[in-house]
């Protein structure tokens, strides 16, 4: 349910006010008919013709003028005229520019009458103005006037606090479902991507020390410069590890559904450049004991091409990460960055569509086994195509 407006509950109220009024007094009124006659006589005369009578013909014939109070005729020199959301006091004996002027129904509450003879009003004060004119009007309808549009003010100022009022309820109903559909939204959320309770994101085990230490005396045949670099590789896919989680652990403290989709988009690429690197960090040391130098150096150029053998930006994440807070957002877009590197680079390497794959594969799958590592390497390239599919589909559509 949307807010209620108010906007136009004035209108509505002061046009009842003064229609009731009308139909209770007509006969001492003036209607719109009557007041197009006397302007159009009036102002037909050369020095009273133009804007002033065309002010008065639009308002009559757009229906803004409900009645008048009728001012000396047939020179007419004075009236009131009593619109929707004002009155507008017409004076021909005063200068062009101000012979039409308007009020809000504020000023009526302090209008004065002067000048009474047996009751009727021959002058009226506004806003200090003196103006003069009228043919004697009965005192009693005018007081009566000011009753009805004070009664009117009264009602308008009730029904504005019963429509704040029940804004306020609204509002307070859609935050409040806004708050249970984010709590919800977030246990959803949470309940996916840790399918044990744990606490901790679901991820594939990081089974590139495994194989390091398992192959670690092959490596330092083939080249003990290796080791280091290995390490540093290590070392990197650890911190984002711990980078993803702290992520993970982020997406209880949003605030909204926005933030709250902005965390898990990011937490999921996060996953999708863990696993990438996972998978073919792996692969790597694959390739090296299997002597499939042609391999190795591609995945090994890509990762360089990364910074992973001289760069601390992981480590640096990770330490705006731990003292961020609240202000996760101002890292998100740096972080975002930098895995669509990862992504855009280890998406290009090639060895993975090419025949010597499937031996390599077939290496790896078993030094796996040896180590009795849950990975699948077939179902995690599996995983990763089909997330980068998706992630191809939605930026298309997007």
């Amino acid at each position: 349910m949307g807010k209620l407006n108010f906007n136009n509950m004035n209108e509505t109220i002061y046009k009842k006010a003064l229609l009731d009024f009308y139909e209770s007094n007509k006969h001492s009124l003036a209607n719109t008919s009557e007041i197009l006659e006397t302007s159009k006589s009036l102002f037909s005369r050369s020095h009273f013709s133009g804007s002033n009578e065309d002010a008065i013909r639009n308002m009559c014939v757009n229906g803004e003028i409900i009645f008048g109070l009728k001012g000396k005729r047939p020179g007419w020199p004075a009236g009131i005229l009593f619109n929707v959301n004002n009155f507008c006091i017409c004076d021909i004996t005063l200068p062009s520019n101000k012979r039409i002027q308007k009020f809000d129904y504020e000023s009526f509450q302090s209008i004065e009458f002067g000048s009474a003879f047996f009751g009727k009003v021959t002058q009226i004060k506004i806003n200090n103005n003196l103006i003069t004119g009228f043919e004697n009007f009965p005192r009693e309808i005018l007081l009566k006037l000011k009753e009805i549009l004070l009664e009117a003010k009264v009602n308008f100022e009730n029904e504005k606090l019963r429509i704040q009022s029940e804004n306020e309820r609204i509002e307070n109903e859609r935050k409040n479902a806004e708050a249970l559909f984010l709590v919800n939204s977030k246990n959803s959320i949470l309940d996916e991507l840790d399918k044990n309770n744990d606490g901790e994101v679901d991820l594939i085990e990081n089974e590139f020390n495994k194989l390091f230490s398992k192959n670690q005396k092959r490596v330092m045949d083939i080249d003990k410069n290796y080791i280091h670099q290995f390490v540093k590789v290590s070392n990197f896919i650890k911190t984002k590890k711990q980078n993803t989680q702290k992520i993970f652990e982020s997406i209880r403290d949003s605030s909204t559904q926005e933030e709250l989709e902005e965390r898990v988009a990011l937490l999921k690429n996060q996953i999708h450049s863990y696993e990438l690197l996972v998978f073919h960090s792996i692969n790597m040391i694959g390739a090296l004991v299997s002597e499939d130098l042609i391999t190795f150096y591609e995945i090994y150029e890509s990762f360089d091409k990364l910074s992973m053998f001289n760069s601390n930006w992981e480590n640096e994440v990770s330490e705006k990460l731990t003292n961020i807070g609240d202000k996760l957002d101002d890292l998100m877009y740096s972080i975002y960055n930098m895995e669509q590197n990862i992504v855009s680079e280890l998406s290009h390497l090639s060895y993975v569509t090419q025949e010597s794959f499937e031996d390599l594969n077939r290496s790896v799958t078993g030094q796996l086994k040896e180590i009795e590592s849950s990975i699948n390497t077939n179902n995690l390239l599996s995983g990763i195509q089909a997330y980068q599919l998706y992630k191809i589909n939605k930026n298309t559509k997007g």
